[in-house]
């Protein structure tokens, strides 16, 4: 089967449990528009462009505050309905001198929600359903990436029902935080002690996942058959996803605002 890229991409470092500072505190981008999505949208995006301007294409605002803070959607609470409704387009150019890290440039959108959306939270700690990620009875098949190998964002492709997500140079933490809030919505808790960066290629049938259409599933014949996520992770990676409980941080929105004119 072959896979067209989609077209979404998301910054995966992993910052929960990172205690909030004050907003004076955090770096803020140089300059940031914000409008409402165009109705005929298509596809989505989260991340950096151009080297130094960070996009955010077609989001909900419930959506940023749980990228801006690592969580999955689920793990947001609060506000007004329409933070899970209307759609939003931000561009934020990063400021000059040197190249903000990572972490940095999320304390940065962080920042641009606060002042734009007058978004106010408080963090709660929950009892809730978890994924251990753990290595296989048989060992892991991932492959550990040769030194120096170029770093890519997480990108997923997807065609007739099927999922496509190839890893370059990425860690396990990398993955836990991108395939617990793409695919399925819970927190993952990486227990594999893998500390390098690896290459994969994992491809998985949508069913069963955030991805699934709505509806009946699309038809798909013998040769295109793939196995659902959870034995992908198995039978291509050598990992294994256990459900558990534990508890989990989350996000709750006290009071929030239309944003401001740019």
């Amino acid at each position: 089967m072959h896979f067209k890229p989609i077209g979404i991409a998301f910054l995966t470092t992993a910052l929960l449990g990172q205690s909030q500072t004050d907003t004076a505190a955090k770096p803020f981008f140089e300059v940031a528009t914000i409008k409402p999505s165009s109705p005929d949208a298509r596809g989505v995006r989260f991340g950096l462009i151009d080297g130094s301007r960070w996009m955010v294409y077609n989001h909900t605002l419930r959506e940023c505050v749980a990228y801006a803070y690592t969580l999955t959607v689920g793990l947001v609470s609060g506000g007004p309905p329409w933070i899970a409704s209307d759609r939003y387009d931000m561009v934020a150019l990063e400021p000059g001198g040197s190249r903000p890290t990572a972490e940095q440039n999320l304390l940065m959108f962080q920042n641009l929600l606060a002042d734009r959306f007058k978004l106010k939270i408080h963090r709660a700690t929950k009892q809730l359903p978890v994924y251990n990620l753990v290595i296989g009875k048989n060992g892991a098949k991932v492959v550990e990436s040769a030194p120096g190998a170029r770093k890519y964002d997480l990108v997923y492709g997807g065609r007739d029902g099927g999922v496509g997500l190839p890893g370059h140079s990425v860690t396990m933490g990398e993955l836990v935080a991108f395939i617990g809030r793409v695919f399925l919505d819970r927190l993952i808790i990486d227990k594999t002690g893998l500390t390098g960066s690896y290459d994969f290629d994992l491809k998985f049938a949508a069913e069963g996942t955030l991805l699934a259409p709505p509806g009946p599933p699309p038809a798909r014949g013998d040769a295109n058959e793939l196995p659902d996520f959870f034995a992908a992770i198995q039978q291509q990676l050598g990992l294994k996803l256990e459900p558990a409980k534990g508890p989990v941080e989350t996000i709750v929105i006290d009071s929030v605002e239309r944003p401001s004119e740019n």
